[in-house]
């Protein structure tokens, strides 16, 4: 898929310019991990991985994928990759960029959104929420037609 924001490309260049940055993106494409996870894999200082895990986060090139909490009640956060691999192209005076999504995360959020959103319609019509194969299907359709009008 070619990026058409700049903004994205901008995010994509720099992240990829940046060494540590690269490595958060490399140690969390297949598996989602934590800070202390990452920074132990790749030898990141702790503020330096969180602050710029923050920053990935926030760009849109990393997403949450899970939330822990302890036994001891603390939380953390596990990240992922939203891409799987980027091309860059140069050529007279414009920048290309494709990616590939990460099929994994793009699979299990769409499935999240869709019983999100579908409980979430549910409520709106004052019905309860009953999950099944075909009222998935067809709240995926709906969406799909509400974003294509906007």
């Amino acid at each position: 898929m070619i990026v058409q924001s700049q903004r994205a490309k901008k995010a994509i260049l720099a992240a990829l310019a940046d060494e540590e940055m690269t490595k958060i993106l490399d140690s969390v494409i297949y598996h989602s991990k934590s800070i202390v996870d990452i920074t132990r894999e790749n030898n990141i200082p702790h503020t330096t991985c969180y602050r710029k895990t923050k920053w990935l986060l926030n760009e849109g090139l990393v997403i949450v994928d899970k939330i822990i909490i302890t036994p001891e009640g603390k939380k953390f956060s596990l990240y992922h990759s939203v891409l799987k691999s980027i091309n860059v192209k140069y050529e007279s005076n414009n920048v290309i960029v494709d990616n590939n999504n990460n099929s994994v995360i793009t699979t299990a959020h769409t499935t999240i959104f869709n019983h999100l959103f579908s409980a979430f319609f549910c409520i709106i019509k004052s019905k309860p929420y009953h999950y099944s194969e075909k009222n998935s299907r067809a709240n995926m359709d709906l969406w799909s037609n509400i974003w294509r009008q906007s």
